[in-house]
């Protein structure tokens, strides 16, 4: 116990000078700054896509019908008449966005030869029965055949009695599960006519399916996964914004990186450490204590950025659906796990990555005695390995799948996104752990075996 006190005070001493650097305080200003500053851009950028985006009302769709109509009577190509019957016929009734109704007036114009069915489709538009118009979609399906994907939709629809409307989140989750059911079954179609099918796309098919038909039965229209990346969807939420906010974490990264860098090296290169060793303490205990100080304090900071973007991310997006859950199948079951959990373990997955170009730098510290040189190499391999390895995969190079960059990027391997087929986490968290043993057992040879 009293050797024990003694390793915690090695820890205690480190911290404080960590804390007495003033570059340690400019790089938490930093990280600060740039947490403010990830959410005034996306602040900035719901102020654009609201600017920018434009709908067309139904006065700019009926413009396009009367000139749609004109182009018709005038050239009269082929087919005119049907294509300016249903122009007029949309006009007369103000049947204008090109939603059910529209195809129903189209079908009713150009696709029915009986004229009794011409007029129920018609009516079923105006009256804005769209269970009419699926019904009669449903009984057009020849005798004895199989109902496809979206003859799927609209029969669930009508028993569940859910409006084919675009912004409904019940319809969007239905239509999203009859793509689900049309992507499965392209597979089973492959498989059937004795063609390779990737095995796990294959599964996360099955797994979508499976997944979407349960948010159906229990009515959960949000799931955190699909709300985290207000880059590319545009879409900016608590959940989108909090949940992208991980990215800031290369920052983070810079200051362990600094932090490891300099820990041992700064001890030669200040003439302290032959002050350090007069201690009755071995010299694998000063090195352990170093690097588990730099490595809790940047995991220190890491939650701090993540209570830092929780909290700003409620501010300015409001605390709507905060019991949101994380879905996702295991063991053939539909499990989940609250979103605060699921966007922190997130945040741990691309911590691997900091993790162990801080380690290589703390390694190359202990080794070669020079700040500069072990922050360098530590900083060009965090901010540089996923081009690496994106130039190795684009030469379909699957032994890069060995290297170390290929397997920091954990987040992307978790989601299925990894350049190399069959990828996992397991796989890559044992190709870091040896990483890491060599580059500790470097650290170690270079602090406790070699002469001060």
């Amino acid at each position: 116990m009293r050797k024990l006190g003694k390793f915690f005070r090695l820890i205690q001493n480190e911290y404080i000078k960590i804390l007495k650097k003033i570059s340690t305080w400019i790089m938490l200003v930093l990280i600060l700054v740039v947490c403010v500053g990830y959410f005034g851009i996306s602040k900035i950028a719901e102020y654009e896509i609201n600017n920018s985006m434009y709908a067309m009302t139904d006065e700019d769709y009926a413009e396009q019908l009367q000139s749609d109509l004109a182009y018709a009577k005038e050239t009269k190509y082929e087919g005119w008449e049907a294509d300016a019957g249903e122009y007029q016929f949309c006009l007369d009734h103000e049947i204008y966005r090109y939603d059910w109704r529209r195809q129903a007036v189209s079908a009713a114009f150009h696709d029915v030869t009986d004229a009794a069915d011409a007029e129920s489709l018609k009516k079923a538009a105006i009256d804005g029965d769209w269970k009419a118009y699926f019904q009669y979609n449903l009984d057009a399906l020849p005798d004895g055949s199989q109902e496809d994907e979206s003859a799927w939709l609209m029969r669930y629809c009508i028993d569940h009695d859910i409006a084919p409307d675009e912004n409904d989140k019940i319809y969007q989750l239905a239509e999203k599960l009859s793509s689900a059911k049309a992507e499965l079954a392209g597979y089973e179609l492959q498989k059937e006519s004795g063609a390779s099918v990737d095995a796990a796309k294959y599964q996360d098919a099955k797994d979508h399916v499976q997944l979407y038909t349960y948010r159906l039965e229990h009515n959960i229209l949000l799931d955190v996964s699909e709300n985290q990346d207000w880059f590319n969807t545009g879409v900016l939420n608590f959940w989108t914004v909090f949940g992208s906010s991980y990215r800031v974490l290369t920052f983070v990264g810079i200051l362990m990186i600094m932090i490891c860098g300099a820990i041992v090296s700064s001890e030669f290169s200040q003439g302290t450490i032959k002050f350090l060793l007069i201690n009755p303490v071995k010299r694998w205990k000063i090195l352990a204590a170093k690097y588990l100080t730099a490595i809790s304090f940047g995991y220190g900071m890491l939650l701090l950025t993540y209570l830092i973007s929780a909290l700003g991310s409620m501010l300015l997006y409001g605390t709507e659906q905060l019991d949101a859950q994380y879905l996702y199948v295991s063991a053939g079951a539909v499990k989940s796990m609250s979103g605060f959990v699921y966007i922190l373990r997130n945040y741990m997955l691309s911590s691997v990555n900091i993790l162990v170009m801080s380690t290589l730098a703390f390694a190359i510290s202990s080794l070669v005695r020079n700040t500069a040189l072990s922050v360098g190499i530590g900083m060009g391999a965090m901010l540089g390995g996923n081009l690496v390895v994106t130039i190795l995969s684009a030469f379909r190079l699957d032994w890069a799948r060995f290297l170390i960059f290929s397997n920091t990027d954990l987040v992307a391997i978790a989601q299925g996104d990894s350049p190399f087929m069959g990828h996992t986490v397991g796989f890559a968290l044992c190709i870091l752990g040896i990483h890491l043993f060599i580059f500790l057992l470097t650290a170690w040879d270079g602090f406790v075996r070699r002469e001060v």
